[in-house]
């Protein structure tokens, strides 16, 4: 069999499969450090969380945990909520290791209702054909509309034949876009690609 033109051999196959092992083994390394990491941030905020309750910052009076926290990190409340609730467990590893299930069980309904509703977005939690949301109706196409310009703007001079072609270069690449089968258009590339082709 031989190689297609547009493919250049770079490595041999024994090569290519020690690369892919050895990176698929530094992945399985980095899943298991996201656990990991993932369990020791728990655990440190949940530390943190009691040193705050406790009066630690200095102040007397008791201080509101969830105020204090969204002024000092970027990160949700709920976010932390969830590792705080890992860390509060008994088994905080098991704890996370069901979050994680949750969520994979979560997300395989969510992709097995799109397939029902043949990508149109989620079915309805009966899951069945018939209850599938119909595709929407085309939106309103305002490729006509006049474009709004403020009261003093002079319209832009003409484009040069290389700038026109740029320009049906993007309209194709717009018009080549979809999003659940619907175009996605710029209303405003569309109006100028219909003023030059007509």
């Amino acid at each position: 069999m031989s190689t297609p033109q547009h493919l250049q051999v770079v490595m041999t196959l024994d090569e290519a499969i020690l690369s892919i092992d050895k990176k698929w083994n530094r992945l399985d390394e980095a899943v298991t450090k996201a656990k990991d990491a993932r369990l020791a941030v728990a655990m440190e905020l949940r530390a943190l969380k009691e040193r705050i309750e406790n009066g630690e910052n200095g102040d007397i009076c008791a201080i509101d945990w969830w105020g204090w926290y969204e002024s000092k990190f970027r990160r949700s409340r709920s976010e932390a909520e969830k590792l705080l609730a890992i860390a509060g467990a008994d088994d905080p590893p098991a704890a996370l290791e069901r979050v994680r299930e949750q969520s994979n069980a979560r997300k395989k309904t969510y992709r097995e209702r799109l397939k029902v509703a043949g990508g149109n977005g989620p079915a309805l939690r009966s899951g069945t054909q018939a209850d599938a949301p119909k595709p929407r109706a085309a939106s309103v196409d305002l490729t006509n509309a006049p474009m709004l310009r403020p009261i003093n703007e002079t319209p832009p001079p003409e484009l040069s034949d290389a700038e026109k072609q740029t320009v049906d270069q993007i309209c194709d690449l717009f018009e080549s876009l979809s999003w659940h089968g619907r175009r996605v258009t710029n209303t405003r590339l569309t109006a100028l690609y219909k003023k030059w082709h007509g």
